[in-house]
């Protein structure tokens, strides 16, 4: 079976006209032009998606805060992600799923380091760094979580369900 994922939302988004200059690249039109991003989702499902993926990708509650964003902020903005997305869904009348963008530790530091993982850092510090934002994404109910460039595969321990 193929399924058709979405790909590039930056990159649609820049086609678009918008400018990605901040360190959170489309998480912060959420707040600035989230209608951008609903187009965006529209024209990913117009083109055949089948699986859209949420704006979340550079949201996190370390790089947020680096944009002087507060916690209630940054859950305002996971919340509202995915909200985009499903809006999107819902307006194209097509059986699309939404995948929640959980981007890695290293795109929080915006130095590129995300793609080559191994941060210097615990396994605990990762952990950490990542539960908060997974139970406010996962609380909205997405269909599925996309856990994005995790070059370093042995910090990913992901238990089966019970």
């Amino acid at each position: 079976m193929v399924i058709k994922l979405d790909g590039g939302l930056s990159t649609a988004l820049e086609n678009n006209g918008n400018k990605l200059t901040t360190s959170l690249w489309t998480g912060e039109l959420i707040r600035s032009a989230p209608s951008e991003i609903t187009k965006a989702h529209l024209d990913f499902i117009n083109a055949g998606s089948q699986i859209i993926i949420t704006s979340s990708y550079q949201l996190s509650y370390l790089g947020c805060s680096k944009r002087g964003w507060s916690k209630s902020e940054t859950d305002e903005a996971l919340h509202t992600s995915i909200q985009l997305a499903k809006d999107a869904a819902n307006k194209s009348g097509k059986d699309v799923m939404v995948a929640a963008s959980v981007g890695p530790y290293g795109a929080a530091l915006a130095d590129g380091s995300e793609y080559k993982g191994n941060y210097g850092v615990s396994k605990s510090l990762l952990k950490d760094f990542h539960a908060r934002r997974l139970e406010v994404l996962i609380s909205t109910s997405p269909d599925l979580l996309a856990l994005e460039t995790m070059p370093d595969l042995s910090l990913i321990h992901i238990s089966e369900p019970t």
